[in-house]
């Protein structure tokens, strides 16, 4: 019984050992024989089945002596037979054609920029206009160079305005070349005593019923100006700041006087002008306010004074000169126009309301503005370029 033992012990050992070589190995079929235990002492066989690890199974019987066993030992005999297959070779993947080759692109014709306008040269003066139209037809009377429907009186017979302005410019320059004093400024209504008409005012800063409000002010803000010439004006607007003054009656909101005053002196902007609205007690006269406005924001850079700007016209006489004095150059309101001293149309605007009543400011204080003469004056009408739809007038001075 012990011999028994110890040959099945071998046995299973040598069997296990077996299995584990088949396993590594590479053998054609897999198929796995499980022996089934019986009475090896009664038939002296083993049943075993077969199970083909690719989906069959049968039961065959072997002879107890093809594995070794003795009369009486019951056990399990297994033989295996194991085959891995190969992965089948992947085919070979198609070389892919090689990229179309791009059609050359039609060659792209860039047209050449046509020259550009000549840019003027700052400083340069401004070309003359443009010869009459064949076809030319006067300016109708329903035809305005300034917005709105126009304020004031209607315009008077040209004439009356032409020796107004004469008269007026001659009593100016005769004030500039005469060795006369400027009107005085004080501070204090017991300072106008014994004072002539014209001779002192009193500071409109020292009068309780006006009211004064200043305010700074961007050259760059005022687009009126960029239309304006620096040959035609004698200087050239800087960037910087310059004083807006806005003085009221105390009563009514708008102002009855404004103006906007370059502390360096070159200029005056005239804005507003309402004489209606200067009703106060102790009133001064409105072109005299404007001009201690200026003299507050510039100081003694007066003498620098070489332009007036007259802003946002509306003056219906204004217009009317302006429209005769298109008509007799035969040019339309599209035109930037300049009136030289000597001529008709120069004295004709000179007499007109906007312009006659700042000569007596500006011989108040001829001395403070350096003594200076009108030259020209300088027309753009709200329908000329860039113009803003504004219309507005320059007054250019210059040295006596």
């Amino acid at each position: 019984m012990k011999l028994h033992s110890l040959r099945t012990a071998f046995f299973l050992t040598a069997s296990i050992g077996g299995i584990s070589r088949l396993a590594l190995a590479a053998p054609v079929v897999s198929i796995l024989q499980v022996a089934r235990s019986g009475d090896i002492a009664g038939n002296n066989s083993l049943a075993t089945v077969d199970i083909d690890l690719e989906g069959e199974t049968g039961i065959t019987t072997r002879n107890e002596d093809d594995l070794g066993l003795g009369e009486t030992y019951h056990g399990v005999g297994i033989e295996t037979r194991m085959t891995i297959p190969r992965p089948p070779t992947p085919p070979k993947l198609p070389v892919p054609p090689p990229p179309p080759v791009p059609r050359p692109l039609p060659p792209v014709v860039i047209p050449k920029p046509k020259p550009a306008d000549p840019v003027p040269v700052p400083g340069s003066p401004r070309p003359p206009p443009p010869p009459p139209k064949a076809d030319w037809k006067p300016i109708p009377a329903t035809e305005n160079p300034g917005q709105g429907y126009g304020m004031g009186n209607d315009p008077k017979q040209m004439d009356e305005y032409a020796k107004a302005g004469k008269t007026q410019v001659d009593s100016y320059e005769a004030t500039v070349h005469s060795n006369k004093p400027d009107v005085l400024t004080v501070g204090s209504k017991a300072e106008l005593q014994g004072k002539g008409p014209n001779e002192a005012f009193l500071d409109i800063r020292k009068n309780p019923a006006y009211k004064i409000e200043e305010v700074k002010v961007l050259t760059s803000e005022l687009k009126e100006l960029k239309n304006f010439k620096s040959s035609e004006l004698g200087f050239e607007i800087k960037q910087g700041f310059v004083t807006q003054v806005s003085v009221r009656n105390g009563k009514d909101p708008e102002p009855i006087n404004q103006g906007i005053y370059d502390p360096n002196g070159n200029y005056i902007m005239y804005q507003v002008a309402f004489k209606d609205g200067n009703n106060v007690a102790d009133k001064i006269p409105l072109n005299e306010i404007g001009m201690q406005n200026f003299q507050k924001v510039a100081g003694d850079n007066t003498k620098n004074f070489k332009a007036a700007f007259l802003m946002e016209l509306q003056n219906k006489e204004f217009w009317g000169i302006t429209r005769q004095n298109y008509n007799d150059m035969k040019q339309p309101f599209s035109e930037v126009m300049t009136f030289n001293r000597g001529t008709p149309q120069f004295e004709r605007y000179m007499g007109s309301p906007n312009i006659n009543s700042k000569f007596f400011s500006y011989g108040n204080h001829h001395n403070a503005i350096g003594n200076k003469i009108v030259d020209k004056i300088v027309i753009i009408p709200k329908q000329a370029e860039n113009s803003g739809g504004k219309f507005t007038a320059a007054l250019i001075f210059k040295n006596a």
